[in-house]
């Protein structure tokens, strides 16, 4: 699948779908958000069988998200608190990894204020209590600053290299910052693990609800950057004004480029290729 949408000088940033399309079973909810469900093969490099992947890409479509928009912003952050402690602790439990190793998202203040949502795939480095350090209650506030120093410290005060992913996304929020874009960082799944393929299918059915949880919550966001295949599939069904699908940053033979990207964003800002806020 990986060939299929990356093929040889295949442009950085493209439209989904490409390469071949996916085989979709679709069930809905009863719920007022409809909860699409489709059954699809995951990349040949995970080597995990087939299971059934949830998205998210039907609440983000305006009729849903329009009835549920109000419930969003009157959403009180000791409720917002107590579902994101409730979904860690499940994912937790599920996938049998210790709370402290969890990092559900990171940002510069209100996880809940972002314009912009980078969704990649999952944190590489597992570092006990980081997300815990950075991460204020009382004030709804994360210190990307504090972020940065514990991360450096964990890893004996080494300097993340041009080719790593924290330097590359560290290079798109810097210039997302510059033009006074808020930026949250997050991932499909929460759970720390050094490659893709050592994500097993009890990780992966777990782990998302910590996602849906920011986009329900965060009625401020305008666009969201999916990086990479894993993020593509999840949010192919979402309407193309609110989505920039884009290579992930380590994809090998890829083709991240954080110019053109903060690029692109700063361009459909502009012109008005976006969602609207709270819509």
């Amino acid at each position: 699948m990986a060939e299929s949408i990356h093929p040889g000088n295949a442009p950085r940033i493209f439209e989904w779908p490409a390469g071949r399309p996916l085989k979709r079973r679709f069930a809905k909810s009863s719920s007022r958000v409809s909860t699409f469900r489709w059954h699809t093969k995951p990349l040949a490099s995970s080597g995990h069988s087939e299971h059934f992947c949830f998205t998210t890409a039907a609440f983000l479509q305006p009729t849903n998200r329009t009835a549920n928009s109000s419930r969003s912003d009157n959403m009180r952050r000791k409720d917002f608190l107590k579902k994101l402690h409730k979904e860690m602790k499940y994912v937790a439990r599920v996938s049998r990894v210790d709370l402290d190793l969890l990092r559900p998202f990171t940002c510069s203040g209100n996880p809940l204020k972002c314009e912009v949502i980078l969704v990649g795939i999952n944190p590489a480095t597992p570092i006990k209590g980081l997300f815990k350090k950075c991460w204020n209650k009382k004030k709804l506030s994360f210190d990307k600053t504090k972020f940065n120093a514990v991360y450096a410290e964990a890893r004996g005060g080494e300097a993340p290299s041009e080719k790593s992913y924290r330097h590359k996304i560290g290079v798109l929020v810097g210039k997302l910052k510059r033009s006074s874009r808020s930026v949250l960082e997050t991932n499909l799944w929460p759970i720390p693990t050094a490659a893709r393929n050592q994500l097993t299918p009890e990780h992966e059915m777990a782990g998302m609800g910590c996602l849906r949880l920011l986009l329900k919550a965060n009625t401020h966001w305008r666009l969201i950057v999916a990086m990479g295949v894993d993020a593509g599939m999840r949010f192919e069904l979402s309407p193309p004004n609110e989505v920039l699908f884009c290579d992930h940053p380590t994809h090998v033979g890829g083709n991240w480029d954080s110019k053109k990207i903060a690029s692109e964003i700063r361009k459909r800002f502009r012109k008005g290729k976006i969602r609207r806020p709270g819509a």
